[in-house]
């Protein structure tokens, strides 16, 4: 069951990385924001942090969070049948 549940919150996360960075790759203000962030010293790393954060929180993904979620649903669903068919096995 574990390795189940395992494997479902993998496959959220790859799903979820993969459709996310096409809506990101071509988000050309977001990609400027980042290079110039670039030799501006110390906290280099926190202020890409808070760049990515920001994308996210101001809802620039388009459609891909519907698409992330629809996914995880079907996701979660496989998870639980394979789950409730180990345990009519029993």
């Amino acid at each position: 069951m574990e390795s189940a549940f395992d494997g479902m919150v993998r496959k959220a996360q790859l799903v979820g990385q993969s459709i996310h960075a096409d809506e990101m790759r071509s988000d050309a203000e977001f990609w400027q924001h980042l290079s110039q962030e670039w030799g501006r010293g110390t906290g280099y790393r926190d202020r890409i942090n808070a760049h990515n954060r920001a994308w996210f929180l101001e809802g620039n993904h388009g459609e891909a969070d519907n698409r992330v979620a629809e996914l995880v649903r079907e996701a979660w669903g496989q998870t639980v049948a394979s789950i409730r068919e180990l345990l009519a096995q029993e």
